[in-house]
């Protein structure tokens, strides 16, 4: 499995240069010593609004095996303004207890506002194109 798992982050690491959209934004996300910041990173190809193909990525201190690795976004969508951001966890994510981190936003200028769940509650997200 280590293997797969470098062999699957090689290729997103590779394959990042391709992506024509960056959005980044940091978040209060709760842990069990409190809430922290973490900085959450899209990279993503919008050619296809109907099939986005690109990854996200989370950088915190202390990061904890859900957060540790990239995640897929593909077939995340763009409607209109509106942009659903889908990363479900990979299979040894889940059996971990992971969960899906799914943005769902509205375009504004260059800038995505949007919002996530977490622990069933919504938080707001600010992501800004860099």
């Amino acid at each position: 499995m280590i293997i797969k798992t470098f062999i699957f982050v090689g290729l997103l690491l590779t394959s990042l240069t391709s992506f024509a959209d960056v959005y980044s934004g940091t978040v209060m996300y709760q842990s069990n010593r409190g809430p922290r910041p973490m900085l959450v990173t899209y990279k993503f190809d919008s050619s296809n609004k109907s099939n986005l193909k690109g990854v996200v990525e989370f950088q915190r201190e202390n990061v904890g095996p859900c957060w540790a690795h990239p995640r897929s976004i593909d077939g995340s969508i763009i409607k209109g303004d509106t942009i659903i951001l889908s990363a479900p966890p990979s299979l040894d994510h889940e059996a971990l207890g992971c969960a899906i981190f799914e943005v769902v936003g509205k375009f504004e200028g260059d800038k995505i506002i949007g919002q996530f769940k977490q622990q069933g509650k919504l938080q707001e997200i600010v992501l800004s194109k860099q």
